[in-house]
């Protein structure tokens, strides 16, 4: 029998500009934030008991500036794990003059897993449209192989919140993927 428990992964977002080590230490220090500001959430003790993978993300930048347009990438990450209220922690390292070091969530499997939930590109075209209306729309308009993301969403917009929930599983996962999606390992 095939195992259908979610699996989940803590990601953390490290600054680009620390050594190899200070950025597997500030790793450890975030997930620690983690387990402490949510020791009484079951998601937690289940990543704990049944799952500790971690994945360590290039963060980018870091600076304490408040105007948007000057502020670093992993500040950025920050403020948008806040405003789509993704549970997370951080960790500013006094010894680097408190600056933010590193950021981390915990994502289940439909964030990091394509095979099992595709992105929204491959489920349109694989789950929603039969062989002759894709071989159709490719001779109506054959840049539609060049689309990103975006152009597909707002040419079906119907199908874009049908597979948030049901792929996804809401908006929440679906803002993670974009976030994790294609960033480098630190």
């Amino acid at each position: 029998m095939e195992d259908t428990t979610p699996k989940m992964r803590m990601y953390t977002f490290v600054p680009y500009n620390i050594s190899d080590k200070q950025k597997g230490i500030q790793s450890w220090h975030v997930a620690q934030k983690y387990d402490e500001r949510y020791k009484d959430n079951e998601k937690t003790w289940d990543f704990i008991r049944n799952h500790m993978t971690g994945i360590m993300l290039d963060g980018g930048t870091t600076n304490n500036s408040q105007d948007p347009e000057r502020r670093g990438t992993l500040n950025v990450i920050m403020d948008q794990l806040d405003a789509n209220g993704i549970e997370h922690s951080r960790f500013y390292e006094p010894d680097l003059n408190d600056a933010l070091t590193a950021v981390a969530f915990l994502a289940d499997d439909r964030v990091f897993d394509f095979e099992t939930y595709p992105d929204f590109y491959d489920w349109i075209l694989e789950v929603k449209m039969n062989p002759e209306y894709k071989y159709a729309m490719d001779l109506k308009n054959p840049q539609i192989r060049r689309w990103d993301y975006t152009q597909f969403k707002m040419a079906f917009p119907e199908y874009y919140d049908q597979w948030v929930e049901e792929v996804m599983g809401g908006v929440k996962n679906t803002f993670l993927r974009e976030l994790t999606k294609g960033k480098k390992l630190a």
